[in-house]
């Protein structure tokens, strides 16, 4: 008889030793496919944790990273709204937060101490407003913000 048509049967009865070996090995493979999939799960699990501690370590860089330019800029403590701090939170680099910083600290240069009005629109209110005003002197417009402004 050939080996290409040898049957399992009369290989279990001719070879048990091997029907064993062979047994064995594929017990092991088996054993081993189920422990690759569990490591591929526990593999998984891990790298999703991973990733959510990436993004909580980036969200906190962040936010020190926002503190630590609002300190460096000293504005007021009134110029810092929540919504001011949730857009430096969404800059996506530094140079950004420099931007939006500085953006308000020019925005906080047109603002007079008693009201939200420019000094621009303050000092045309003097130069047009003949009732109240006599008409400016250019010259002296530096005195005038001292005057408005404090």
């Amino acid at each position: 008889m050939e080996f290409s048509e040898l049957t399992e049967e009369q290989l279990r009865s001719s070879r048990p030793d091997l029907v064993k070996v062979i047994e064995a090995k594929s017990k092991g493979d088996a054993d081993a496919a189920a422990r690759v999939t569990e490591i591929e799960a526990e593999n998984k699990t891990l790298k999703e944790a991973n990733d959510a501690l990436k993004v909580a370590q980036a969200e906190a860089d962040q936010k020190a990273l926002v503190e630590t330019k609002l300190a460096d800029a000293k504005l007021p403590e009134r110029a810092v709204t929540d919504s001011f701090r949730e857009q430096l939170q969404a800059a996506t680099d530094a140079a950004a937060i420099d931007v939006l910083i500085e953006d308000r600290q020019a925005l906080l240069k047109t603002v007079s101490p008693r009201g939200s009005i420019s000094r621009e629109r303050s000092v045309d209110a003097l130069v047009r407003n003949e009732d109240e005003a006599t008409p400016i002197d250019e010259s002296k417009i530096g005195e005038y913000d001292k005057t408005l402004f404090g």
